[in-house]
């Protein structure tokens, strides 16, 4: 069963600490959904965090959208967004108060239903997944209230800590004479970038605080995707790639971000077309080891 507490961390108010096993987590009460924290055997967080609100999204465009005392900042730790990536209407000020349930080894956390946008975003976590408690399913649902169709993906970023680096495993699928995989690259990332390393089968991408942001995606057909922690974490977070499905950004199903103060393990679903009423369900598996 899952032991947990509403108490105030750093400055992000009230939130639910949950342990189960040698996991422990935090999420966001008052704001979100968002998981603040995770670790292992009280290892330190595996997501960074931002403190000093240094990432944040206002201004007149902004503002225009939203209102005029609304502003959004990334937080860090592990979100919900929907993709393509739109600016402002992304940037969904995500401030209002979470609705949370649990039941058994599982936590709900739900969204109010956002007013411009007229999506409703949750997450569930179920702890202890397929007997293994160091794994957690992570299940994200994005629903469209409005009249007007959606076509969008169910993107889940998790936001690292820094000085680890990311990877995507090659995939193990045997395709003959044809490719098994494809990478995609942003307008400011560079092929000779020396963070970016193809080796050994895998993508690997390194951090370093002095250098520009760089991103790339990936078709990942094996699902998987890792970070190595700074202080020996290994974060796993797998998800299921859909085959002969369409996917955005060149048909990425996972991205890596990094810049000076975090890197980004991303994965994204397929894209649907959403009426009123309809979901999408996008999962992952977390598992943390040393």
């Amino acid at each position: 069963m899952l032991e947990y507490k509403i108490s105030e961390y750093s400055v992000y108010g009230k939130c639910l600490f949950v342990k189960f096993g040698a996991v422990e987590l935090i999420s966001g009460l008052a704001l979100g959904p968002r998981i603040l924290s995770l670790k292992l055997g009280g290892g330190q967080n595996v997501f960074y965090n931002d403190v000093d609100f240094k990432t944040h999204q206002d201004g007149d465009v902004f503002k225009a959208v939203f209102g005029k005392d609304s502003f959004w900042r990334l937080y860090g730790g592990h979100r919900l967004w929907a993709s393509p990536e739109i600016m402002p209407v992304t940037y969904y000020p995500d401030n209002d108060q979470i609705e949370y349930n649990i039941n058994g080894n599982t936590l709900s956390l739900s969204q109010r239903t956002q007013r411009v946008t007229g999506m409703k975003l949750d997450i569930s976590l179920k702890f202890g997944y397929e007997k293994n408690e160091n794994s957690i399913l992570v299940s994200h649902r994005i629903e469209n209230t409005l009249d007007e169709q959606k076509k969008i993906t169910a993107w889940a970023l998790s936001v690292m800590a820094p000085g680890g680096r990311a990877e995507i495993p090659a995939p193990e699928i045997k395709s003959g004479l044809l490719p098994n995989r494809a990478i995609a690259m942003w307008p400011y990332a560079s092929l000779d970038d020396p963070r970016l390393s193809l080796s050994g089968g895998n993508i690997s991408v390194g951090f370093d605080k002095n250098k520009e942001p760089f991103k790339l995606g990936a078709t990942n057909l094996c699902g998987l995707c890792r970070y190595y922690a700074p202080d020996k974490t290994i974060f796993e977070k797998a998800s299921p790639f859909i085959a002969d499905a369409e996917y955005p950004d060149f048909g990425c199903s996972c991205e890596i971000y990094t810049c000076p103060d975090f890197t980004e393990l991303e994965t994204l679903s397929p894209l649907y077309t959403l009426k009123k009423g309809e979901s999408i369900i996008h999962n992952e598996i977390w598992t943390l080891s040393k």
